[in-house]
């Protein structure tokens, strides 16, 4: 999995395409004030206590409400030309000099790069406040998780996530809670379990078996960095990897 996802991002940064978005939908400002009303709901509701899972700690952050609901309303109309405006003239891509508006609508623009399918994924996952009066999406990036190597850590995404046997097969060892896990085949040099759609995973105490490569994300997989501007609320970093 990890292979694969390097690939992508190398083809990503390659892209010399042109941005070919759609005008900006006319449903856009309804969908912010929806989304606003969803962000504040999430932000008073009660975290899960497991470790890794989702919580959402920006609900008293100046201005935060209103810019995660118009991100979250420019994925969701997959609106290039608001997302932009949410960008900073200068933010970071990635740690090979990419930034910029401009390289953000190419790359959206990019099916290799599936920024799109990234965002959808990542803003679900929680805010954590940040210095400057800024947020991190999402929530687990901004956090000091001790020994763990956020290399190798992945996160099983969900309260009951099947951990199998076997590569394939209906049989369960048990299920996991938002908990870490490390690939077996970043330990073990070796690309054996990463055929099929299941990737063998190793726990903390040493328990082995197989979870669904969909149900699992990197702990340094894509995030946001955003913060107040004199010109608003922006993206400064949208990046993977370290």
């Amino acid at each position: 999995m990890y292979r694969a996802a390097a690939l992508a991002v190398a083809s990503c940064l390659a892209l010399a395409a042109c941005d070919r978005s759609e005008p900006p939908s006319e449903r856009l400002a309804s969908a912010v004030e929806e989304a606003v009303e969803e962000v504040g709901a999430a932000a008073t509701a009660e975290p899960s206590q497991s470790r890794f899972a989702p919580r959402d700690e920006c609900g008293d952050v100046a201005g935060a409400a209103e810019f995660r609901a118009q991100l979250e309303a420019a994925v969701e109309a997959r609106d290039a030309d608001a997302l932009a405006a949410l960008a900073s003239e200068d933010i970071l891509l990635d740690f090979g000099g990419g930034s910029g508006r401009s390289l953000l609508r190419q790359r959206l623009s990019d099916p290799d790069c599936q920024l799109w399918s990234e965002l959808e994924k990542l803003l679900p996952l929680g805010c954590a406040p940040s210095g400057e009066g800024g947020i991190t999406l999402p929530w687990h990036f901004a956090q000091d998780f001790g020994a763990i190597d956020p290399y190798s850590t992945y996160i099983a995404l969900g309260s009951k996530v099947p951990l199998y046997v076997k590569a394939e097969g209906d049989a369960v060892v048990r299920y996991l809670d938002w908990e870490p896990v490390t690939l077996a085949a970043f330990l073990e040099e070796s690309d054996a379990s990463e055929e099929g759609p299941r990737s063998e995973v190793i726990l903390p105490d040493k328990e082995r078996g197989f979870v669904e490569r969909r149900q699992l994300r990197s702990l340094i997989d894509y995030r946001i960095l955003a913060g107040p501007t004199e010109r608003g609320w922006r993206m400064r970093v949208f990046i993977a990897g370290d």
